[in-house]
């Protein structure tokens, strides 16, 4: 059986050995790992990780540049939560859910232009949907605008350690360039 594990792209390796460790996995394992994740075999990048000691089991191209939307979404919501007050309201505009709606994929909790929402409920609504339109408005809340709120992400990113890690959009969308 194999232990937790936890399977992500990341930039903030700094391993420049892709070799895989001591704890080789098994063809059963690799197997089993390809199996319960499709993705595996496109992927360009994986670092698995035991969640019960933080040891890297394996690591393939573990240094590439990738783009880590999850790490992205973190980053957002606690900059949210640090530079936000609950009880602010945001009104939702024109320009908000049109930032939205050219998501690759947009998700959408159906905000209206107009609409009067609290940062909490914002937040709250993030967590639980992840939604572009709801994405959109809060880093009104949290900066004033997109670029201040991107500022924002870094300098927690750097406060973090995430030394090779740049955010371009609150978004996490992949940038080119």
């Amino acid at each position: 059986i194999l232990p937790p594990l936890s399977a992500a792209a990341f930039t903030v390796s700094k391993n420049k050995s892709d070799a895989f460790p001591a704890q080789k996995l098994s063809a059963t394992e690799v197997t089993t790992f390809e199996r319960l994740n499709p993705m595996s075999k496109t992927m360009a990048g994986v670092l698995l990780t035991d969640l019960t000691n933080g040891e890297i089991v394996a690591a393939k191209n573990s240094t590439m540049l990738t783009s880590s939307s999850e790490l992205s979404e973190w980053l957002f919501l606690l900059c949210a939560l640090q530079n936000t007050e609950p009880e602010e309201e945001i009104t939702v505009t024109k320009a908000m859910l049109d930032h939205a709606k050219r998501a690759q994929y947009p998700v959408m909790v159906g905000l209206k232009e107009n609409d009067t929402v609290t940062v909490k409920k914002l937040l709250l609504m993030f967590m639980m949907t992840r939604a572009d339109d709801v994405r959109a408005a809060l880093p009104t809340a949290m900066a004033g605008t997109e670029k201040k709120a991107v500022e924002q992400m870094n300098r927690l990113a750097d406060r973090l350690g995430l030394k090779d890690t740049e955010i371009v959009a609150t978004d996490g969308a992949y940038v080119s360039g």
